[in-house]
């Protein structure tokens, strides 16, 4: 439990690291998929972690049956495994064939010898082999998590797009001051908003608004 607790910040920091990057792809896809760039809607640090364990929980929930598929898979094949030596066991069957394995790896054969400096180095060079092997895999498994964090920004989009088909997204309808003492309506759906400007998507483009701008603004409920 001790040597859990030291280690502790780091498994922390991975893992707030891993919703950062999830939360930041996701966003990214999610505004590219309606033609925004991302950079107009900086998200604050909790945002971001907010939409990364979005898309992780958008990510995992699908598969919670198949690793659970897996996991049953597992114990009856331990199961099959275990039953299958008994069987064995009391046919006698492997045990004539593991006696004669035995017999065989046991007469004496010319022996090599190395050098203990040649013997550590091969050991080394294993060790090396293998660290490099586990950080190709741990690149490997980043960019496939990241590559699956940004379809899970586009297939929210999409589900949002098929929301507003649908009409079961409320409409906004703006006034918005296009030039000194100009006024022009706009009718179209909330995307992303912040402190400064609003996305709105007409179902067809997408367009950024600034608060300053926006005379007035009217919601139209959704029709039950």
């Amino acid at each position: 439990m001790k040597r859990i607790l030291n280690h502790a910040p780091v498994l922390i920091s991975l893992v707030l690291a891993t919703f950062y990057a999830l939360g930041l792809m996701y966003h990214h896809s999610f505004s590219k998929a309606f033609g925004i760039e991302e950079t107009q809607f900086p998200l604050s640090i909790d945002r971001i972690f907010y939409q990364g364990f979005f898309a992780f929980a958008e990510l995992t929930a699908p598969n919670v049956l198949f690793v659970v598929f897996c996991a049953s898979g597992v114990v009856i094949t331990a199961y099959l495994a275990i039953l299958v030596v008994e069987l064995a066991k009391r046919v006698n069957v492997v045990k004539p064939i593991l006696s004669t394995l035995q017999k065989a790896f046991k007469k004496d054969t010319n022996k090599v010898e190395f050098s203990p400096a040649l013997e550590n180095f091969a050991e080394f060079s294993t060790k090396v082999f293998w660290y490099v092997c586990a950080g190709v895999l741990a690149y490997m498994s980043v960019l496939l998590v990241l590559i699956a964090a940004e379809h899970a920004g586009k297939s929210n989009a999409k589900r949002y797009k098929d929301k507003i088909i649908n009409n079961q997204v409320a409409i906004d309808r703006l006034m918005v001051e296009v030039s000194k003492g100009e006024f022009e309506s706009f009718e179209g759906y909330s995307i992303i908003c912040n402190s400064l400007q609003c996305a709105y998507f007409d179902g067809v483009n997408s367009s950024v608004f600034n608060h300053s701008a926006v005379y007035s603004l009217r919601s139209k409920p959704i029709s039950q």
